[in-house]
């Protein structure tokens, strides 16, 4: 039985089409252990994250559970004592350890 050429033709495609479904697994698997290894990397350096020593009203306001007019209620009153940035907005930073004080005496009321 001779062999004609849509056999031929059907053949090296699949072959081909073989050949490539491999390639691409193998490139998979190159992604795949990149993006394993760069969510490593970036997981690590959260972990690494210096404590800020200044925080924004905004920052100031979720760690405190309050809303932001009322850290800029106690910044203005001197409640919280904070470094005042003036521009064309005013821009207030909050030391951690005026946050830190803050929590402490909320804990001695609760």
């Amino acid at each position: 039985m001779p062999i004609n050429a849509k056999d031929i033709l059907q053949l090296v495609t699949e072959v081909d089409l073989e050949n490539m479904k491999a390639e691409l697994r193998r490139e998979n698997e190159i992604l795949l252990e990149r993006i394993d290894r760069l969510l490593k990397m970036h997981l690590a350096r959260g972990t690494e994250e210096k404590p800020k020593e200044f925080y924004t009203v905004r920052e100031t306001a979720e760690r405190l559970g309050v809303s932001k007019a009322t850290v800029r209620n106690w910044c203005y009153s001197g409640i919280l004592k904070a470094t005042q940035q003036n521009g064309f907005n005013t821009l207030w930073l909050i030391p951690a350890s005026e946050i830190q004080r803050m929590l402490e005496c909320a804990e001695r009321y609760e």
